[in-house]
């Protein structure tokens, strides 16, 4: 007999290093950063990747890593880059290895008045032999940033988030639905498993829509809440 309970919904739990899957598509930039940082070489890493499909995670899993090696690291969202950078000019030159996440990053470095702090801040972390890795949504061909900008970028290491592969989205799946306090057997992953594309930003927005249907519908039935989202929510 199938289960019939109801979906369990808790908390919703922020990003950490120990949840992030290291599937074959970040594995080599996960590594390569590692590498990077254990080196004390300076490196403006570009990382591109479409839509929900885990900078962000990624970006806290490789802070993670680093800090493990005892590395000073910030990450932030392109939004705060800019506020970030003002605030540290005045401190003068940054701890030896010291490494700077931002993510979001179109949104900092196609800013008309970014030059100067992207300028400031990229020269801060050479000389302190960190990293600068910038993730986005668009590639480096289709950013509208300064020239001085375009120029850094084009001359760093750049790497596109590529596929999971398929025996790692079951692990995926069980990750993004505990992050969002959702709690699903084996059995209810392999149903949404072989029923959504097998890709993670297909994973992604079906758990995003999961959410929304299952916390709309406390009263439904599991299969119920697990089929509506695969079509949107009740009614679509």
């Amino acid at each position: 007999m199938s289960s019939q309970l109801t979906l369990t919904f808790g908390e919703t739990l922020v990003y950490s290093s120990e949840s992030f899957i290291a599937h074959g598509g970040v594995r080599e930039i996960a590594e390569t950063v590692v590498t990077l940082a254990a080196e004390d070489r300076f490196a403006l890493v570009y990382i591109h990747g479409m839509s929900q499909v885990g900078k962000t995670h990624l970006a806290v899993y490789c802070a993670g890593l680093l800090r493990s090696l005892g590395k000073p690291v910030e990450v932030l969202s392109g939004a705060r880059a800019a506020e970030w950078c003002v605030a540290n000019a005045a401190q003068g030159e940054a701890q030896a290895g010291s490494s700077l996440f931002v993510d979001d990053a179109e949104s900092w470095i196609e800013d008309p008045t970014a030059e100067g702090n992207f300028t400031a801040v990229a020269d801060r972390i050479l000389h302190a032999h960190g990293l600068l890795v910038l993730l986005s949504a668009t590639p480096v061909t289709q950013l509208s940033t300064a020239q001085q900008i375009r120029s850094r970028l084009v001359a760093g290491m750049q790497f596109q988030v590529g596929l999971a592969e398929e025996e790692h989205l079951d692990a995926i799946l069980k990750a993004m639905t505990k992050q969002r306090g959702l709690k699903l057997s084996a059995a209810k992953r392999r149903f949404v498993i072989e029923r959504v594309a097998r890709t993670v930003p297909a994973v992604a927005a079906y758990v995003a829509r999961l959410d929304t249907t299952g916390r709309k519908a406390v009263a439904s039935t599991s299969l119920e809440v697990l089929t509506a989202a695969l079509h949107g929510g009740p009614g679509k």
